[in-house]
């Protein structure tokens, strides 16, 4: 029914933090006496042998969810791996310790049917030093199917009344040969009598309604040798680490994400300090792809009533539990992730695709912090769960746009490549669009990296009231995408914008590219509708707007510290009280000369006051004509030379007095722009 499907996430996170069981009211009468039982085959083991261990439920009639936790001797056995059985899962909850030889196991029964088998989960050591190695089992809760209506008015499942079998003990010999007794390996059976049975019996844990007796101890199977000294656990073997690390990438690419994590688990579980460092990066690379395995991981559904794809709820809680996981494993062992904690699912490419996301699916995904990813042929939307409805469905809509032919009124403007993105909640059957908060959404749009006009390229946002593009100048360019946080729903494209302009045929090619890119980024306009005028000198209030468009820095109003020759009213006078307060400018301590040419070597210092560069000056490498750099701006000329940002006139000289014209200023800052 579908109130069960609801509770599950409760159930798990109940029992993964040891919820008390009495906050389940009502007990669950069955017949006999529900146990939890450790059960072994009997066979004699010598070091080095593998040791499988059964969790068999006895007498449970109607097990849906339990928890337990298993105890081992870690100095004699070592834990390799902890599975479900039958028709249990754990949903990426199993905790173990291979320090403390603990392993916490909460297993919820897929389906609301009974199943057949008894055995719940199987446990596999491997037998590490010789000795008495004890396991048992404590802590078990449990409930069944069956709900009821509890004080609250909420429906709560049943508790089922359950004990823990006794401990095993397992003697593990010094050699491959057994001893010859073939008595085998049991747990204890309570008795009053130490005389053990004269007749091998299958290994079990016995009866919970009866106690061992504290003065009686059982003797187990195979005792050690008497010549064979039990050795320290720091004499034990180390595991073959490469041969580990080929384990995980044999179940990374067999698609067993949930195994791979039990064993990156393993790995870790004492520290990183023993690996080298070629160990370290293989490590965290097969921890990347474990990351995308798990962001993958999640099947969608189609809903009957809308047609919208939904999540398939086991494996969503599935996988929000393993990225929590993997995501602790990282930050305790200092693992550099890809990403961070997100579910990625592929909708359709050329057409509107919609996600139904439920509030409890919204609740799960905000009490792991793990973000959607919705994504197409054109990009893809990341949404944080803080845009996700608590209690209403949250409808996600994403179309890969195509030509905005209707909307292109700028003719400088020609459309590459676009989303629609639309978040809304379900009210009465009816979507109603969201408000979103800022930094709830970020998107990416795709474009071709290698094609001959990508610096021309840019993201727009629609303005549906304006009816015009505006441009997104926080969206940053990186290796044939765009990314940009979206300030609301709504069209975004990435366009090809070209100024047109008539008078920069007969530039040089460099400067040809830099305009361009400028101009595409809306920093450097024309001086007319088509000129650009590339070989006027600027002057330094101009160059100095540029900067601080550039830096992203915002506007100052004038003030009593602001520069004497410095209009209040004037178009640069914003931009120029910025740089002066971030220490771009300083004038003459008194006037800045706004509408002054600016110098080449001007030019340079404004380039590292702005603190984008890095690489140290070189004392040897000098131009030409030094002796004509001021002494104030020559540590910063040799400063933006080994940066990469001026190179000089030709024949090693810089011509420091000289002005600066626009052509050569942009080149200049579009080096300043890739450098940053």
């Amino acid at each position: 029914m579908n109130y069960k499907r609801l509770i599950m996430p409760v159930l798990i996170l109940s029992l993964i933090f040891c919820t008390p069981m009495y906050a389940f009211a009502a007990n669950y009468s069955g017949t006999g006496t529900a146990s939890l039982r450790l059960e072994y085959n009997g066979n004699q083991v010598a070091q080095g042998d593998g040791v499988t261990i059964h969790v068999v439920a006895r007498d449970a009639a109607d097990l849906y969810g339990v928890q337990f936790q298993v105890k081992y001797d870690a100095s004699k056995l070592e834990l390799k791996n902890a599975n479900p059985q039958g028709n249990y899962k754990d949903f990426g909850g199993i905790r173990i310790n291979h320090t403390e030889g603990t392993v916490l196991l909460p297993l919820l029964r897929s389906g609301a049917s009974v199943t057949n088998s008894p055995t719940v989960a199987k446990l596999d050591f491997v037998a590490r030093s010789t000795g008495n190695a004890d396991i048992s089992i404590e802590g078990v809760k449990a409930v069944t199917s069956e709900s009821y209506i509890n004080a609250s008015g909420y429906k709560d499942l049943k508790e089922l009344a359950i004990a823990a079998g006794g401990a095993l003990t397992i003697g593990i010999a010094s050699g491959p040969e057994p001893s010859p007794s073939p008595t085998p390996s049991v747990s204890p059976t309570p008795s009053v009598s130490p005389t053990p049975s004269p007749s091998p019996t299958p290994s079990v844990s016995p009866s919970p309604s009866v106690s061992p007796t504290p003065s009686v101890s059982p003797s187990p199977s195979v005792s050690p040798s008497p010549q064979s000294p039990t050795p320290s656990p720091s004499a034990t073997a180390a595991p073959n680490v490469q041969q580990a690390l080929q384990e995980l990438e044999k179940n990374l690419a067999s698609d067993n994400p949930s195994q791979a994590l039990t064993q990156l688990t393993t790995l870790l579980a004492n520290g990183t300090g023993k690996y080298s460092s070629a160990e370290m990066n293989q490590l965290e690379k097969l921890a990347g792809e474990l990351q995308q395995k798990l962001q993958n991981s999640v099947k969608t559904t189609a809903d009957s009533a809308t047609g919208s794809m939904t999540l398939d709820q086991d494996s969503l809680m599935n996988a929000v539990q393993a990225l929590e996981k993997l995501s602790e494993l990282a930050a305790s062992h200092k693992l550099d992730l890809p990403s961070g904690k997100e579910i990625h699912i592929r909708l359709a490419d050329h057409a509107a695709s919609e996600l139904l996301v439920s509030s409890d699916q919204a609740k799960l995904l905000e009490g792991g912090k793990v973000s959607l990813v919705l994504e197409n042929g054109q990009g893809a939307a990341l949404i944080s769960p803080d845009a996700l409805s608590n209690d209403k469905q949250t409808l996600l809509q994403l179309t890969a746009a195509e030509e905005q032919s209707e909307r292109q009124a700028d003719k400088r403007l020609k459309f590459v490549s676009g989303l629609h993105l639309q978040i809304s909640t379900m009210e009465d059957g009816e979507a109603v669009a969201a408000n979103i908060a800022a930094g709830q959404v970020q998107l990416k749009l795709t474009y071709d990296a290698a094609g001959p006009k990508a610096h021309k390229l840019g993201v727009y946002v629609w303005n549906e009231s304006a009816a015009s593009w505006e441009y997104v100048r926080e969206a940053k360019q990186n290796d044939g995408q765009f990314e940009l946080a979206a300030g609301e729903p709504g069209i975004y494209a990435v366009m090809e914008f070209s100024a047109n302009f008539k008078d920069t045929e007969n530039v040089y090619a460099e400067a040809l590219h830099a305009i361009e890119a400028l101009s595409a980024k809306h920093y450097m306009n024309g001086t007319g509708e088509e000129e650009f005028s590339p070989g006027k000198d600027i002057s330094r209030a101009e160059c100095v707007a540029l900067l601080v468009r550039i830096l992203g820095l915002d506007s100052v109003l004038s003030g009593a510290d602001s520069f004497k020759d410095v209009d209040a009213d004037a178009w640069y006078a914003g931009e120029v009280n910025a740089a002066q307060k971030a220490g771009i400018v300083e004038g003459d301590g008194v006037d800045f000369n706004p509408n002054g040419k600016l110098t080449r070597e001007e030019m340079a210092v404004m380039l590292v006051n702005s603190g984008l560069l890095k690489a140290a000056a070189s004392t040897t490498d000098k131009f030409a004509d030094d002796d004509s750099i001021s002494d104030w701006a020559k540590d910063a000329i040799y400063l933006a030379r080994a940066n990469g940002l001026i190179n000089g006139v030709g024949n090693n000289t810089l011509l420091p007095k000289s002005n600066a014209n626009r052509a050569d200023v942009a080149v200049i800052l579009l080096r300043l722009i890739e450098h940053r």
